[in-house]
This record gives C-alpha cells, sequence and structure tokens, in this order.
C-alpha cells in the first residue's frame, strides 16, 4: 500500500491520488519510505573528502591498542582443556554362565519357504492389480492401454455392465459413445484372452441400447 502510494503520487495529481486513509500507511517509518520517491540525489564534490585529515594516534596508543587486540585474538584461539576419562577394560571371562543362559530366550525355527514364491520370478509379480473402473472415462483409458493385459481384460470383462448402468446417468455414455464405440471396434486380441470377441460384441450391444439413435447409425456407418 506503501508503495502504490508512492508512485500515484507521482503520477496522478489532486484527488486521483491513491489514498487508503489507514493508520498504517500514515506512520513515520511509512512516511519515510513514501519519501524516497522524493529524493534527489547526486554525487558530492570530491573537496569534501580532502578537507577532512584522518585523526592524529600516538605512538603509544596505537601500542597499545594492537597489544590488546592481539591478546583478545590468542584468548579467543585458546583451545578448550579436554579431560582425560578413564576407560576400564572389562574381560569377556567374567561370570561362568553363558550367554544363552543369561538371556533366557529361545531361538524360533527358520520358517519354511514358500514354493509358489520360489518356482515364480520375483519380477514378473503383479502387487498392484488394477480395480473395476467406475467412470466411463476410466473404462476408455483401460481399453486403450494395450501394454497392460489386466486392464484390457478388466475393461473389456465390465464394459457391457458398465455402460447398461451409466447409460440413464448424466451424459458419460452419450459424451464419450463414438469414442468407445472405436475402441472395442479396433481392439485387438494381443493376450489371447478368453470369450474376448464375445465380450468385445457384449460392449457394443450395451452402446447400441443405450444411444439407439446416435449409435445405430454409427455402427451402420462403419460397417459398411
Amino acid at each position: 500500500m506503501v508503495i502504490a502510494e508512492a508512485l500515484s503520487s507521482l503520477v496522478d495529481e489532486g484527488d486521483k491520488r491513491m489514498d487508503f486513509k489507514m493508520d498504517e500507511t500514515n506512520t513515520p517509518e511509512a512516511l519515510w519510505y513514501k519519501s524516497l520517491v522524493k529524493v534527489d540525489d547526486h554525487i558530492g564534490s570530491i573537496d569534501l573528502l580532502q578537507s577532512k585529515a584522518p585523526p592524529k594516534i600516538s605512538q603509544q596508543q596505537f601500542r597499545g591498542k594492537a597489544q590488546s587486540e592481539i591478546k583478545s585474538k590468542v584468548k579467543a584461539q585458546k583451545p578448550q582443556e579436554s579431560r582425560i576419562i578413564a576407560i576400564e577394560e572389562v574381560s569377556d571371562d567374567e561370570g561362568d554362565a553363558p550367554e544363552s543362559d543369561n538371556d533366557g530366550l529361545t531361538p524360533y525355527a527358520k520358517p519354511d519357504s514358500d514354493v509358489e514364491d520360489s518356482d515364480e520370478d520375483p519380477t514378473t509379480i503383479v502387487r498392484n492389480k488394477p480395480t473395476a473402473p467406475v467412470y466411463i472415462r476410466d473404462l476408455i483409458l483401460y481399453l486403450r492401454d494395450g501394454e497392460n493385459y489386466d486392464k484390457q481384460k478388466l475393461g473389456l470383462q465390465t464394459a457391457a455392465q458398465l455402460i447398461r448402468r451409466k447409460a440413464d446417468f448424466g451424459t458419460e455414455v452419450s459424451s464419450h459413445a463414438e469414442e468407445l464405440a472405436a475402441l472395442l471396434v479396433g481392439i485387438q486380441n494381443k493376450y489371447e484372452i478368453d470369450d474376448f470377441d464375445t465380450l468385445r460384441l457384449e460392449g457394443m450391444i450395451a452402446l447400441v441400447i443405450a444411444q439407439a439413435q446416435k449409435m445405430g447409425q454409427w455402427f451402420a456407418k462403419t460397417f459398411f
């Protein structure tokens, strides 16, 4: 606010000048900042520097000052004394009882190895499998992902059911019907999924039922 009022005072006149009418912009500090725009600073004369002679210091004062500075530096650099703590050596032979008898702990047997894990390559195990799509947009992403077997299979298995469920719910199906139909028509059975053709056909039928007037014409034109 102080900067705004200061700049406004340079370009605006009369009642047009910005004034927030707040106590914070009228404090001595704020007024000092606003006065900076009116400072006429210029280079002074070199004569002002030459006119003043340096103060004279006697040799005795110089020596006393130098000695005090040296003492203060030496005192600051003096290392602190360190205390030596006695170290007592403890023999390992103390106590006749063995360590296993002292702790009272019984070791557990080594668990059996998992046969399934040993047969499978750890790099091929999928820890985070995708969940069933909830929205039509998610279904499109699943069908479009040609590098993910789980997503394509899950997308085909849930396509018809999701389309029927979303048919009368807003504009999800109507807005993405053509894009979804193009994916179902062009998808390839890259991973040899069981019932691939049946699942794809059921998705197409669900689209025709959900948007009969629109998708009936689309499938007819695409076929011919």
